[in-house]
C-alpha cells in the first residue's frame, strides 16, 4: 500500500534521568504521490510507450525538546531529500534476426514471415534525478547540497547503457561519474566499465560466458590518478 503522505514523530525518555529525561523531538516527512502515466509518443518510427513520471520527497528533522518557547521551535539537523523518474519503454529494430529457414518457405505464411529483418522488440529505459540537502539550522541556508543523475537504456537490441554522476551544488564539482557499457553477444557478453571519482578513475573491460561466467572469463583493469 502506497502513502500519499505520511507524518511520524518520535521521541524516547531516560526514567533514570533525575533531570531533561527526553531525547530530541525527531520528525518524519513523506511526500509519495506515485506515479503519473504520460500516455506514448509515435512519430514514423521513433516510438515511447509507457511515459511514466514519478516523484517522492522527504524532509526529517528534530527539535531540542528543552528548547522550545514560543518565540524558537529550536529546529535543528534538517535533512531534505527529492527524486524524479522518468520511465518507459521503447521499440529497437532486429537488423540481425536468425536466418530463413528455406526447407519450409513453402508451407505457409508463418514461414514467410521470417523474411521480416526488421521486427521491433521493446526494451525498459528510465532516467532518474536525485536532489538532496543537509541544513544544520535554515533549511534555505544548507550545508551540504547534492545532486546525482542515473540513466538506464538500451542503445538497439544487443547494446545497453547505464550512467550515473554525483554533483556538489555547494562547490560546484563533478565528484564522481560512471560508465557502463554491455555488449551481448548470444553466449558469450562483453562489459565495459569506466568509473572516475575525485581524482582517480579506472576501467574494467570482462569478457565472459554467460552459462559459466564465473570459469570462461577474461577481463583486464587498470587505475589512475590524475
Amino acid at each position: 500500500m502506497n502513502e500519499f503522505f505520511s507524518l511520524s514523530s518520535r521521541i524516547s525518555a531516560n526514567l533514570l534521568e533525575e533531570r531533561k529525561r527526553f531525547s530530541n523531538l525527531s520528525h518524519q516527512l513523506n511526500f509519495r504521490p506515485g506515479a503519473f502515466d504520460l500516455g506514448s509518443i509515435q512519430h514514423n518510427d521513433f516510438n515511447l510507450e509507457g511515459l511514466k513520471l514519478d516523484y517522492n520527497s522527504s524532509l526529517g528533522l528534530n527539535q531540542k525538546t528543552y528548547g522550545i518557547n514560543w518565540q524558537d521551535l529550536a529546529i535543528e539537523s534538517q535533512y531534505f531529500s527529492q527524486s524524479l523518474a522518468l520511465s518507459g519503454a521503447a521499440g529497437y529494430r532486429d537488423y540481425f534476426p536468425a536466418p530463413k529457414n528455406r526447407s519450409f518457405s513453402g508451407f505457409g505464411d508463418a514461414y514467410a514471415r521470417q523474411e521480416d529483418s526488421r521486427r521491433e522488440i521493446k526494451y525498459s529505459w528510465n532516467i532518474g534525478l536525485t536532489h538532496d540537502l543537509y541544513a544544520p539550522k535554515k533549511l534555505l541556508n544548507p550545508a551540504t547540497q547534492n545532486l546525482r543523475l542515473s540513466a538506464n537504456l538500451y542503445i538497439n537490441r544487443n547494446y545497453s547503457l547505464s550512467y550515473s554522476n554525483y554533483y556538489n551544488l555547494k562547490k560546484r564539482e563533478l565528484i564522481s561519474n560512471s560508465l557502463h557499457l554491455s555488449r551481448d553477444l548470444h553466449c558469450w557478453k562483453l562489459d565495459i566499465s569506466i568509473n572516475q571519482r575525485n581524482e582517480y578513475w579506472d576501467y574494467r573491460i570482462v569478457f565472459f560466458n554467460t552459462q559459466f561466467p564465473d570459469a570462461l572469463k577474461f577481463q583486464t583493469h587498470d587505475s589512475k590518478r590524475y
